[in-house]
Formats: structure tokens, C-alpha cells, sequence
């Protein structure tokens, strides 16, 4: 019985022969082998996946079909790829061969798979895309559109497509923007395409679109502003609105670093120039506060250079020696000019305002010659009068009547012999009176000291700082 049942099978295998493909009819493939093959090939992938249950393959007819089977399974996913094959046959086929078990097979039809899936949804996504093209839906065409594979047979009309969807999608963006651009607002224009960037933040291609344009409207505009703050002496802020634009937006653009570069270099001449000219003038402290600005964004040697020698030649002011008391009396180092009553300015710095009942004291200790200044009444005191004191180790070395109608005075003492020196205004009467002192500095100079104790001496009046009337 087992025997005839042998013959029946031998006999069905070999009519099975017949059909299968001249790639498989190899006299070296097994009966069995070629069963498998035949089922494979008329589409019946449950009878072929029976079968191999049913019959255990050995090793050697493993060994033979496993290679038949890699190629049709290849065949098979390069038919759906190029749109000669369909997917449902595709996947079928590896499905069957998967449940065969088969060793050398596991990793080929795990990569078929995946490329099978990628494919599909390609094609599928193509579909879509196509639908939403066909209505003018662009956005949503391109969403899709993006996603056709290089290896679908779609892939050339969908980057067809895609083309035209971007087009028609920068055109609009084009025309929203010159609306703002137009009126000069660059800021409203970037706002928008910012807007319209998280809009299509999962659509790489018209996000590409809204980066660029960001960039080019974002750079010009940035530019615009930045050479205002330029133009106004603000070189840190122009700098810092450039560095915020490439920060806030990511950008990095060679117009941007070609700004910032040619700005410093600009500024550092125009510093180098303008500092050398007030130290000349003998206006240091301006020079100096000048060179320390420039310094907080730009690193030149020649910052420092010019700094050292400022500082080389520039006296020591007041304002640079500790207060060790004050009442009433202090320094004007921030805000607006000091206004005198005789419509002179005094610029903040070395500045000192001393009301009435004021003291102002510093430890000299025997270190300087010479101590001038400006005495002047500011503008903002009524009728009142009181008594300026320059005083030395208790002794008055100058003192000047303070009232509304007065010109600036210039002082010149000696105070190689002071300790302590103290600045008093006092002898008010009532009414607010307010003493200014501008520009005092200790020096080596060798001019006259003309005054004597509570007087205000005619050398001094000499040597006013304005050319104002003196009475109002």
C-alpha cells in the first residue's frame, strides 16, 4: 500500500514538472521542490504553505529552493515597484514564504517586506496627493506628494506636481508679503511668513519656501534697522538686533556677518578718531567714556593704546577721589545736563551739585598742587543767597556770594599743603539756592591763587567760563 501511494506521488509530482517555469524545470531540482515552485507560481500560496507544513523539507531541498524563492520574492517586489506587478500578489507571496520558516530567508524577507510597505505607501500617498492637486487643495497635495518614494513609477509626475503646487504656494506667499514689505514694514512681513512656517512645519518642501523667504525679507529688513541704530551712534544695539534676528530665526547669512564686520570697523575709526580729538581738548572723560563704550564690543589694541595714553596725560578729578562725607552734597553722574541761570550747560560726570547747608569732604592727604573748577548757580534756585567755601584743613582757601544773578566763576587754589578739604555752601538765607562745580580737577599748574579768606576775589571773576551776562 505505502508503496503505491509512493508511485502516486512520484507520478503526481512529475505531471507537476511539466508546468513549472523553464527557470525551475532544472533536472537538479527535487520533485518536491518544484511542487512548491508550481504553487507558488499559480498563485496558490495556501496549498504551498500546506504543503511545506505537511512535508518537512530536508536540508538539501531547503537549499535548492531557498534561492528560487529569493528571486521570485525579488520579482515580485520589483513588479509592484515599476507598476508591472500588484501589491496584494507581492505580499502575498512573501507571507507564504515567511510562514515556510526557512533560516537563510528571514532577514531578505524582512527587508522586502519593508520595502514592499515604503512602496505602498508611496503610491498610496500619490494617490492622494493627486486627488488634492487635481482640486487646487496645494498645501494639503503637497503633504502627500512629499512622501512618493525615488523608487515609485510615480515619482516624476508627482515631482511634476509638486512643482506646480510650490509655485502657486510661493506666489501667494509672495503677494501677502510685498503688502507689508511695500509700506516698509519688514517686521509685519516676517511675523506672517512665521506664522505660515508653523502652518506647514510637517510639509518639508513648502517649509523650505517659508524659511528662504524668512531669510531674505528677515535679512533685508534686520539690515534696515540695524544701520538706523547704527546711524545714532548705537553700534552694541545694532549688533545685538543682528545676533537676535540669527537667534530668534536660526539664520546665518554672510550679508549679516558682512554688516556686523564693516559696523565695528567703521565704529572703531570713528572712535579712534572722535577720542583722540576731546583728549586734545582736553575733555578726557568723555574721551575715556567713549574708548570704555567702544570696548564693550570691539577688541582692538589700539583701544587700549589710546587708553593708556589718555590716562598718561589726563589730570585727577574730583570725582575720582573717595567722598568720605557728604550732606547735601552730591555727584552728577547720570541724567541730563546741569542748566546754570545764565543758560550755560554742564555736562554729567564730574559734577557735583551743592545745595544749602551742604557739605562735601575728601581725604587729600598732602597727594596734590592744585585745585580748579567752575562755580555757577543752577537754574533752578529761586532768590535766595548763601556762601560757597573751599576749605583746607579748617582754613578757607576760597569762598564766593552765591545768588541767582551771577556768572560762572573759575577757581584756582593751592592744596599742596591739605589734609582734609572740605566743600561748604552756608550763610543761607531763605529761599533755595543750589551751587554748581563743574569740571573740578587737581593739577600740577602753576596759576595765580588770588583769594583770600570769605572773599571772592577779582582774579577769579576775571576768568569766568561764560561770556552770559552777569545780572540778570
Amino acid at each position: 500500500m505505502k508503496f503505491r501511494q509512493f508511485i502516486s506521488i512520484t507520478a503526481a509530482a512529475t505531471l507537476a514538472v511539466g508546468t513549472v517555469s523553464c527557470g525551475d524545470s532544472s533536472s537538479s531540482v527535487s520533485s518536491r521542490v518544484k511542487r512548491i515552485l508550481k504553487y507558488l507560481d499559480d498563485g496558490e500560496y495556501s496549498e504551498a504553505s500546506s504543503y511545506v507544513s505537511e512535508h518537512p523539507l530536508k536540508d538539501k531541498e531547503i537549499a535548492e529552493l531557498t534561492p528560487e524563492l529569493q528571486t521570485r520574492i525579488d520579482n515580485a517586489v520589483a513588479a509592484y515597484a515599476d507598476g508591472t506587478g500588484d501589491y496584494n500578489t507581492a505580499y502575498s507571496l512573501i507571507s507564504c514564504v515567511q510562514r515556510m520558516n526557512i533560516p537563510d530567508l528571514i532577514v531578505p524577507l524582512a527587508e522586502a517586506s519593508t520595502k514592499l510597505d515604503s512602496l505602498y505607501s508611496s503610491n498610496s500617498a500619490f494617490e492622494s496627493g493627486k486627488e488634492y492637486y487635481e482640486n487646487e487643495n496645494y498645501l494639503y497635495a503637497l503633504q502627500y506628494l512629499d512622501r512618493v518614494s525615488e523608487e515609485s513609477p510615480n515619482y516624476a509626475e508627482a515631482n511634476r506636481m509638486k512643482e506646480e503646487c510650490l509655485s502657486s504656494y510661493r506666489a501667494e506667499l509672495e503677494k501677502q508679503v510685498k503688502q507689508y514689505t511695500d509700506n516698509g514694514d519688514y517686521q509685519s512681513a516676517v511675523s506672517y511668513l512665521e506664522s505660515c512656517r508653523y502652518s506647514v512645519s510637517d510639509i518639508p518642501s513648502a517649509l523650505e519656501i517659508v524659511n528662504t523667504m524668512i531669510a531674505d525679507v528677515g535679512v533685508t529688513g534686520v539690515l534696515g534697522e540695524a544701520q538706523e541704530l547704527l546711524d545714532q551712534g548705537d553700534l552694541a544695539g545694532a549688533l545685538e538686533r543682528v545676533e537676535e534676528f540669527e537667534d530668534d530665526y536660526n539664520i546665518s547669512d554672510p550679508r549679516l556677518d558682512d554688516f556686523s564686520e564693516k559696523a565695528k570697523t567703521d565704529y572703531l575709526e570713528i572712535v579712534l578718531r572722535k577720542a583722540e580729538e576731546l583728549a586734545n581738548q582736553q575733555n578726557y572723560l568723555s574721551a575715556l567714556k567713549m574708548i570704555e563704550n567702544a570696548q564693550e564690543v570691539i577688541s582692538d589694541p589700539r583701544l587700549d593704546t589710546l587708553k593708556e595714553k589718555i590716562l598718561a596725560e589726563k589730570p585727577t578729578y574730583l570725582s575720582e577721589i573717595y567722598l568720605t562725607n557728604s550732606t547735601r552734597f552730591t555727584l552728577v553722574d547720570t541724567g541730563d545736563a546741569l542748566l546754570d541761570t545764565v543758560g550755560n550747560s554742564y555736562p554729567v560726570g564730574n559734577l557735583y551739585r551743592a545745595e544749602y547747608n551742604s557739605v562735601g569732604e575728601y581725604n587729600l592727604s598732602y597727594r596734590y598742587n592744585r585745585l580748579s573748577g567752575t562755580i555757577a548757580v543752577e537754574n533752578s534756585s529761586d532768590d535766595a543767597t548763601a556762601v560757597l567755601r573751599i576749605i583746607g584743613d579748617d582754613v578757607t582757601l576760597y569762598s564766593v556770594d552765591l545768588k541767582r544773578a551771577m556768572t560762572p566763576v573759575t577757581f584756582d587754589v593751592d592744596v599742596s599743603s591739605v589734609n582734609w578739604l572740605k566743600i561748604t555752601v552756608s550763610d543761607h538765607n531763605h529761599g533755595t539756592i543750589k551751587a554748581i562745580l563743574a569740571d573740578c580737577r587737581f593739577n600740577d599748574g602753576s596759576a595765580q591763587t588770588t583769594t583770600t579768606a570769605d572773599t571772592t576775589t577779582s582774579a577769579a571773576e576775571e576768568t569766568t567760563t561764560t561770556t552770559a551776562s552777569a545780572e540778570e
